[in-house]
């Protein structure tokens, strides 16, 4: 029998408590880890990744990453301006693209291993109303992301 749409949502939402429990096991970082893992299980993408705002809020770090390459993790940069998880930043908002690659404001990063994944949803952390930073999701296949995934 196919799971109802209902039970796939229900089972893609994190739970505070869930949060909590990662939090408990380990560093600031290896929470963030568990949580981008956890983010990308359940959402069934090949990729996620957070990128945290520095201090001076002019660039975007690479803080976690499950799916790219790890050696980026607090070396791969990006000013606001660039790339699609600089327009997250920039405007705030969510922004999902089935195909990647062929929006004017695809960056390539090589180092990241990037390159075999299409699609890309983006949105924003906030904390009190101020923005922390982005989480990205990403794909190997071209996929349109419904808006229950981008809430």
């Amino acid at each position: 029998m196919q799971q109802s749409y209902e039970s796939r949502e229900a089972a893609r939402v994190l739970g505070v408590d869930e949060i909590a429990s990662l939090y408990e096991e380990g560093k600031p970082a290896d929470t963030l880890m568990n949580v981008v893992a956890l983010i990308a299980s359940r959402f069934n993408t090949d990729v996620c990744s957070t990128y945290l705002l520095e201090p001076d809020r002019s660039n975007l770090v690479m803080a976690a990453t499950v799916g790219l390459h790890p050696r980026c993790i607090g070396t791969l940069r990006m000013p606001l301006h660039e790339g699609l998880a600089g327009l997250v930043a920039e405007h705030v908002m969510p922004v999902a693209v089935p195909d990647a690659r062929n929006h004017p404001r695809f960056k390539y990063f090589k180092e990241s291993g990037e390159e075999e994944y299409r699609s890309f949803l983006g949105v924003p952390l906030i904390d009190r109303g101020v923005l922390q930073g982005v989480l990205v999701v990403q794909t190997k296949e071209a996929r349109t992301f419904g808006d229950e995934e981008i809430q």
